[in-house]
This record gives structure tokens, sequence and C-alpha cells, in this order.
């Protein structure tokens, strides 16, 4: 073969080459233009309301909002905390996730997350830290905008005190509470609060295990008053 013929085989073999990579440029620009027709959720969830339907009229650059998906599992709920623990948390978050539950109902069935998340600022209004935990919710028991009861538990107590929140009181000399004594007259007892959570208060001194304390009616009584039960409210 001449030096000739071989130069034009080279030439049309690159031609031909060319020609193939500039139809994969072509498909794959097809393929791109054809992705602009479909849209793809970025998260499993649940869909709410679709607020476009077949016949509604868009431009190019307009923004709207087809619809919204929440995703269910996992799911996060958030939860305020007064400033003073902030620290506490802090440090025990390091070792180790903290457990958040939640309980859709008092004194209903109560679900278990863990910590994920600690807001970067306190919020000056409330004087609160938002945490938001996180749960599987495998069973979808947790719903997008709930309203539940959650909280963090820093640690477990054995043998705490614990009183009622109602029967606490508080004076000039500090908060107290009246013990009812076995002659049924009423004492005065000034305490010392650990910390109260929702309708009970922890105690570090003031009352023994198994007292009764009066729960309803302490503005009403004095010291020495006799006092008649209704509800016992018994440190435990």
């Amino acid at each position: 073969m001449s030096k000739e013929g071989y130069a034009q085989v080279a030439a049309n073999f690159r031609g031909a080459e060319a020609g193939v990579k500039a139809n994969q440029a072509a498909v794959q620009h097809a393929r791109v233009n054809l992705g602009y027709t479909t849209i793809r959720a970025p998260i499993q969830g649940r869909v709410g309301k679709v607020m476009l339907s077949e016949g509604n009229l868009v431009k190019g650059n307009d923004t709207v909002q087809m619809l919204v998906i929440n995703q269910l599992s996992p799911i996060y709920v958030s939860v305020a905390v007064p400033q003073q623990y902030l620290n506490e948390i802090r440090t025990l978050h390091r070792t180790a996730p903290l457990r958040v539950e939640a309980a859709l109902d008092k004194g209903g069935k109560t679900l278990a997350g863990k910590l994920a998340f600690i807001d970067n600022s306190v919020d000056v209004s409330t004087g609160t830290i938002k945490l938001r935990g996180i749960f599987e919710n495998r069973e979808k028991e947790l719903w997008p905008g709930q309203f539940v009861d959650a909280w963090v538990s820093l640690r477990d107590d054995d043998k705490a005190l614990v009183i009622p929140t109602q029967a606490l009181q508080t004076g000039p000399k500090g908060q107290y509470v009246y013990v009812v004594k076995a002659d049924s007259s009423a004492e005065l007892r000034n305490v010392e609060v650990a910390r109260t959570e929702g309708e009970e208060t922890v105690l570090t001194g003031g009352v023994s295990a198994g007292e009764t304390v009066v729960v309803d009616g302490a503005s009403r009584i004095l010291p020495g008053t006799r006092v008649s039960t209704k509800v016992p409210g018994k440190a435990s």
C-alpha cells in the first residue's frame, strides 16, 4: 500500500472514531434533557398534598412548590431543657449518646431514642437550650409536627427521695413541705431540692422515706394543725 493510501485509511478511521464520540455525546445530552422531565425525591418519606396537578401553568425559572415530603423513619424530636443542665449534658454526651424519651400521651407508651444534636446557643428569652433526639420510629408512632412530652435522661438515681411537686411550698426561709405526723398534726419542714421534673421533685434532705406530706390545701394550714388525708403523698 502506498503512503498516500495508508494516510487516507488512517484519516477515515480517525474521522469515524470522532463520529462515534460525537454520537455518544449526543446520546448523553439527550439523557440529560430527559432527566429534566423527571423529579426524584432526595429522601424517603411520606408525601403530603400534591399542590400541582395536570393542566396547571408553569414557566421557566419559576419556583413552584409541588409537594412536601416528611421523613418518618428515622424522625427527630426537639426538646428544650433549662440551661443549668447544659454543661452536664455536654460532658456526658462526649462519652456516650444520652437517652432521649418521648411519650405520646401522659402515662402512655414511652419511646426511646438518643441525643443527636445540641444547639449552638441558649435561647435568651426562655433560658433554655434546644436539643434534638433521633428515633428509629419503625412503627410510625411519631408523626411530623406532633406535640409530645419529651425528656433527656442524664442519670439513673437508685433510692432517690421523691415527693409530688405540688407538695413543695416556698417561704421566707426557702422551700418547705408540711409533714403529717403520727398524731395527724402538720409539721413544717425545710427541704433541700435537688431538681424538679414535672410532677415530681427530688430532695436531698428534710424528709425521710415513708413520711406523708401534704399535697393539697397546704396554704390553709399552719404548723400543728390537724389534717386529714384524702390522697396520701408519700416520699419514696
